[in-house]
């Protein structure tokens, strides 16, 4: 079954796509592969339906979007992956109400509301009539939007959106997630902890000591993980390598110059001879007739 960011390119992916000569789009799929000058065809047809005025209608149209890509669902069976959902923008206030095919039993809401120059994005997650606050992310429309250039020209309209997509999604749309599979009681379906061991022991690996010690700290299966013998192994080899190649570096020195210096010949002493003085040996002891006696 396809998703709801599939959905949104259904109706117009034969315009762009030729099968039978192997051509392919150049233009961004999503939001997070999009450059200054190039947005996905799905914002484009989003934005175009949405009859945006302003900066911040701009954004919340992205933001729906980024919703979409990450596997919400609009909610009520009327509306259109197409377009934006119905009573989106009353007031001054920006309502969308979403459900996620891995969190059945809940509901999220997002209620944006422009405060000055930022807009202000209120996620609450709704569980048996239950409504609780989960996210708040402020956003500054003038970041990613080009007022002037409000227009026709989707592209030139938006910038930085692959900033955008990794902002929202990291900061909003994953902890969304991920609390509302725990507020119903569902295991894990991604993060860390659903790794495969080898795929953990990689990510740890690039770490440094106090990065994988707070990590250790975050749960029980991240601390068994974090034990592991050959991953400290691995960041003790890494860490001091130069620790290492020093205690090389000076034990082949050492070795080198104790080649170097030559062998100390120990002579063994000579045993003395009793062979007789001569007689100057002993002076006082001369005679005045010994002084011309000669050898």
């Amino acid at each position: 079954m396809p998703g709801p960011s599939q959905n949104v390119e259904a109706e117009s992916i034969e315009d762009i796509v030729d099968m039978d000569t192997g051509f392919y789009p150049s233009e961004p799929m999503l939001c997070s592969e999009s450059e200054d000058g190039q947005v996905p065809h799905s914002l484009e047809t989003l934005y175009q339906s949405a009859g945006c005025s302003s900066p911040s209608d701009a954004l919340i149209v992205c933001i729906h979007l980024l919703m979409l890509e990450s596997g919400y669902i609009p909610q009520g069976t009327e509306t259109k992956a197409i377009s934006m959902p119905e009573n989106w923008k009353s007031g001054g206030v920006y309502k969308l109400q979403y459900m996620h095919p891995l969190c059945e039993g809940g509901s999220a809401a997002l209620t944006c509301v422009p405060l000055g120059n930022l807009v202000v994005i209120n996620a609450t997650l709704k569980i048996n009539s239950e409504i609780k606050s989960v996210k708040r992310l402020q956003l500054l429309p003038e970041s990613f939007i080009c007022k002037e250039e409000l227009g026709e020209n989707v592209a030139n309209i938006y910038k930085d959106l692959q900033k955008l997509s990794r902002l929202f999604k990291d900061q909003l749309v994953y902890p969304l997630l991920a609390f509302t599979r725990q507020a119903l009681n569902l295991p894990d379906v991604f993060g860390l902890v659903v790794l495969p061991l080898e795929l953990k022991l990689r990510i740890f690996r690039l770490l440094d000591v106090r990065s994988v010690l707070a990590l250790s700290a975050v749960c029980r299966d991240l601390f068994i993980t974090s034990n592991d013998q050959l991953l400290w192994r691995c960041l003790y080899l890494r860490d001091f390598r130069v620790v290492q190649e020093e205690a090389q570096t000076k034990k082949r020195s050492s070795e080198g110059s104790a080649c170097d210096v030559p062998a100390t010949v120990v002579t063994p002493p000579q045993p003395l001879l009793s062979q007789p003085l001569p007689p100057w040996a002993f002076p006082s002891q001369l005679t005045p007739s010994s002084r011309d006696y000669r050898w």
